[in-house]
């Protein structure tokens, strides 16, 4: 993870794309705590499961898990 001033020093800075690397990076680590079971992974990031789903469809991260 960057330093928040490494990222807001960036050229060409786009808070969307950096917010939604982030909250990728976050996903997929509490994925990977909870051995890719959704329901433990939403219990660890405090949202409910079909947060949880929604988020994976969205980041297109059903292909990591099938990895």
């Amino acid at each position: 993870v960057q330093p928040v001033e490494e990222v807001i020093l960036e050229k060409d800075l786009n808070l969307n794309e950096a917010v939604q690397s982030y909250e990728k990076r976050i996903i997929i680590e509490a994925l990977e705590k909870s051995n890719w079971v959704k329901s433990k992974a939403a219990k660890l990031l405090n949202i409910n499961r079909t947060t949880l789903v929604a988020k994976i469809k969205k980041q297109n991260l059903d292909d990591v898990a099938s990895a």
